[in-house]
């Protein structure tokens, strides 16, 4: 075996690619100790029983999600790039990965925020939710298979025909990011337009803004790899990727009844969103929409707090390691995103004064 090391300065065009993401990706690392949830505290206050209850278990819920991602979908996918020998694509999902992980830590400040006493804890509450379980499960089939290399696939090691199995599993990275994961932002937003938890959307802000980004990369490369297949061979991944979308739908539409959005008289918008959320998902992957425009409509209101860019632009407080200056999130090219979706150039955040004052040493200094 001869092993190889990542060449970043490649004039090949895939690794351009990977590069620019991955440059972005760092570009917009944060952490949600970057967010003040303090400054919702009164909001938390005066959030009814069933907001609280279905805050706290729509988070555990796309925790739960991310968590699979992390865990099992960013691993297949980067064993099918290394498969490939996309060592800067496996780089970018090394990234993906690390970024589900800040989610997951995310929602678990939110839940902590918000408290609450309800009789199940919201994580317990997702293990014996039927309809999670059902998605998570409908995920892992997919993921499972991320050992297997397709009787198609090419024997050469080149990775010049396509691995079949390779493409499902990307379209269902991006439809388990773009419509699962993004489908539990709408209670957060609703209340943000409402003037309500401002901080705690600032978060939701924040892991979107990642998602556009991982979905935009993922979408990009399933479309290029289907390039190279036959006609026949393409319709049958398109048919394959609505048939999953369907699934996921379907699943994702019950998972939302076992919600209380009826007691907070959301439940028909919520039904808007997800067909909002799988036509999207769809674009990423360069596929037209699934449902017609008069019933995929969401409220414009929860659409318009998702993109706040001024709000996301100010979610960010300086970051520093071991007292240090704070980090600068310069603004770089964002990817592009698909219909309904955006990017942003990441916030700046201002200079922190250094915690510690220069000294001189000397060389005795360094005589350890």
């Amino acid at each position: 075996m001869t092993f190889t090391a990542m060449d970043w300065d490649s004039d090949n065009g895939n690794a351009d690619a990977s590069r620019d993401v991955f440059n972005t990706m760092t570009a917009q690392l944060w952490t949600p100790e970057q967010v003040s949830l303090a400054d919702d505290a009164g909001d938390i206050r005066g959030l009814s029983d069933s907001e609280r209850v279905a805050l706290s278990r729509i988070f555990a819920g796309l925790s739960a999600v991310e968590s699979l991602q992390a865990s099992r979908a960013t691993s297949v996918l980067s064993t099918d790039a290394g498969r490939d020998h996309a060592g800067t694509g496996q780089a970018v999902l090394t990234a993906i990965a690390f970024g589900e992980s800040i989610h997951t830590k995310a929602y678990s400040a939110l839940i902590a925020a918000i408290g609450g006493n309800d009789a199940q804890s919201p994580f317990d509450s997702m293990q014996k939710n039927e309809s999670m379980q059902e998605k998570l499960r409908l995920l892992d089939e997919v993921y499972d298979t991320g050992n297997e290399i397709s009787a198609d696939n090419d024997d050469s090691g080149t990775g010049d025909i396509p691995d079949l199995g390779e493409l499902k599993r990307l379209a269902t990275a991006v439809l388990a990011q773009a419509l699962v994961v993004e489908s539990g932002f709408y209670l957060p937003m609703w209340l943000s337009s409402r003037g309500t938890m401002t901080e705690s959307a600032d978060i939701i802000r924040l892991v979107n803004r990642d998602i556009v980004t991982s979905s935009s990369y993922l979408g990009s490369v399933y479309q290029r790899r289907l390039e190279q297949l036959e006609d026949e061979t393409r319709e049958t991944m398109r048919q394959y990727v609505y048939d999953l979308a369907n699934n996921l739908y379907f699943a994702e539409e019950d998972y939302s009844y076992t919600l209380p959005y009826a007691d907070l008289g959301l439940d028909d918008d919520i039904e808007k969103f997800l067909s909002y959320n799988a036509n999207k998902a769809l674009s990423y992957l360069g596929y037209p929409a699934l449902f017609p425009a008069e019933i995929s409509q969401p409220n414009p209101a929860i659409i318009d707090e998702l993109n706040d860019m001024e709000s996301l632009a100010s979610a960010l407080k300086p970051a520093s390691l071991f007292g240090g200056s704070g980090i600068n999130f310069s603004s770089t090219a964002s990817t592009s995103a698909a219909v309904g979706a955006s990017t942003s150039p990441s916030p700046s955040s201002t200079d922190a004064t250094a915690a510690n004052k220069a000294e001189e040493t000397n060389d005795d200094d360094w005589d350890f």
